[in-house]
């Protein structure tokens, strides 16, 4: 029995240590990433948020990855049969280099264009995007969010934070204004503040950039709308304003000054009033009546008190120093837990998996059995033949008693 258990053991125990190489060497990497990136620019996300221990040290399903990956390739490529979603997560949560990340990219391709594509786990979007930023890919994680066509990635805000953050730090603020564009699409800005914050950091860093293309001017300006949407301060109301005014909208935009002339706590910054003139006066089809009732409106806030000097910069400076801790902290807490949950899920679907497949086997195991028993005669073929007989003997035996 030793002897036939030595194989088996050995086999474990060469998978784990390889599972224990390539985490060193995907900790190594991210550890390599972040250095280079620090080098760049302070990112506004703390290492808190980024959890990178937590990540490191989550629970995993240790799988064989050449083997798993001759399994997939037969069943996306050659059988074309459906996978089920927690046999494409083992692989994706156990990849940890730039080929590996690639041969997952072919694999989510190919899974979206699948009957089970509605069944994408968000572990498994997680695990694929957070695999780009570790090691230092969140350029193709971008591109593969935009292609919703041919791949349907569709992350929760915490994923969605870590790669807006990312692309800051590395200073393509370009990058993480796309990043906010996809969350302002997806209409997922406006339930989490810090979302919304970080979105509203990178709009403003391009801004100062330089001129907006035309372009982009639509996707920014209701980014800008969306990231300010429900939210308190003069920061929020000036870029609200200055948002839909980037969108052609300036009923909204006046709208917005409007709103700000008739409530005793608001104000709004000058800075977005030269930006909105500055929109109003490059209008080809410039309204009259829009000019005169923006004036009307600047020289009522203007009469109010209600229009401060402090810049965009100041403003958003102060709204990061007093706002992000404590949104940080609330949208951080609940990692660790969802880590847990989604392991959780993993586990009870690889059991009802293996309870499936049992049923199955069983199921095939019963149907040629009955199929032996009725070409062999079997057991039930001659309890029959003994009923059939003691019928007929009991019918016998009636006619004898009737005669």
């Amino acid at each position: 029995m030793a002897a036939l258990m030595k194989p088996t053991f050995l086999n474990k125990l060469s998978t784990l240590m390889a599972t224990i190489s390539r985490t060193n060497q995907l900790r190594c990497s991210c550890n390599m990433r972040t250095s280079i990136l620090l080098q760049s620019k302070r990112t506004l996300l703390s290492d808190a948020y980024h959890g990178d221990n937590i990540w490191m040290n989550r629970e995993r399903i240790v799988v064989d990855m050449d083997e798993m990956k001759i399994n997939l390739d037969r069943a996306f490529y050659d059988l074309k049969e459906p996978v089920m979603s927690v046999e494409l997560h083992k692989f994706i949560d156990n990849v940890y280099d730039k080929e590996e990340l690639d041969v997952a990219e072919g694999y989510l391709n190919s899974y979206r264009h699948s009957p089970v594509a509605h069944h994408l786990r968000p572990s498994t979007v997680h695990s694929w995007l957070r695999l780009c930023i570790e090691l230092g890919h969140h350029k193709q994680a971008l591109k593969v969010l935009q292609n919703k066509r041919d791949y349907g990635l569709f992350p929760e805000n915490f994923t969605y934070n870590l790669l807006l953050d990312t692309f800051l730090k590395a200073d393509d603020i370009k990058g993480a204004c796309d990043v906010a564009i996809v969350m302002m699409k997806e209409e997922t800005l406006e339930d989490c503040p810090l979302s919304q914050l970080l979105s509203l950091n990178a709009c403003h860093q391009y801004f100062k950039m330089g001129d907006i293309p035309e372009d982009e001017r639509w996707d920014i300006g209701m980014t800008l709308a969306d990231a300010s949407r429900r939210v308190d301060g003069i920061l929020a109301l000036s870029y609200h304003a200055i948002g839909y005014a980037m969108t052609g909208d300036m009923n909204k935009a006046i709208g917005v000054l409007q709103t700000v002339s008739q409530d005793d706590g608001s104000k709004i910054a000058q800075e977005a009033l030269d930006h909105i003139a500055t929109i109003l006066q490059r209008m080809e089809d410039q309204n009259t009546e829009l000019l005169n009732l923006y004036e009307t409106t600047t020289e009522t806030l203007a009469t109010q008190g209600k229009v401060t000097g402090d810049t965009l910069d100041l403003l958003l400076e102060s709204e990061i120093s007093t706002r992000l801790p404590d949104l940080e902290r609330k949208d951080a807490e609940g990692y660790t837990s969802i880590l847990e949950t989604w392991h959780g899920e993993h586990m009870e679907a690889l059991e009802m998996q293996r309870i499936a497949e049992l049923d199955v086997e069983r199921e095939a195991k019963e149907k040629r059995l009955d199929e032996l028993l009725r070409a062999t005669g079997g057991i039930k073929y001659w309890a029959e033949k003994i009923d059939e007989a003691k019928q007929r003997k009991a019918a016998s035996e009636v006619e004898i008693e009737h005669r």
